[in-house]
């Protein structure tokens, strides 16, 4: 019984250490990233408001715009042109309409 408790106590502590060493090397890569691109979070977030300007200009025109428009228009992914879509649509600039594969958002005024 002894032998068991002092066994499941190593696992613990094995355990523990491994996961504090893969944390610490997680915070080393983190930090090492951050020093090569100090102003990675400004670069992306002034990339993602030139976008919102592009898709404002691109939309004056229309009524209605699908995700697939933006991704063509901008180059980006579908989940990046549903997050520009949803930003759109909490400014009051877009409002979605339909469900699912038919989803579409028209502009409001």
């Amino acid at each position: 019984m002894v032998s068991i408790i002092v066994l499941l106590l190593i696992v613990i502590f094995v355990v523990i250490l491994v996961g504090g060493l893969i944390w610490s090397v997680k915070q080393e890569y983190k930090d090492a990233s951050q020093k090569e691109n100090p102003n990675l979070i400004e670069k992306q977030a002034q990339k993602k408001a030139e976008h919102l300007e592009k898709i404002k200009e691109f939309i004056k025109d229309k009524e209605t715009v699908v995700n697939n428009d933006i991704q063509k228009f901008l180059g980006v992914s579908d989940a990046t042109a549903t997050r520009y879509l949803d930003e759109l649509e909490k400014q009051g600039i877009l409002s979605q309409n339909g469900e699912k594969k038919g989803v579409y958002y028209e502009k409001i005024g």
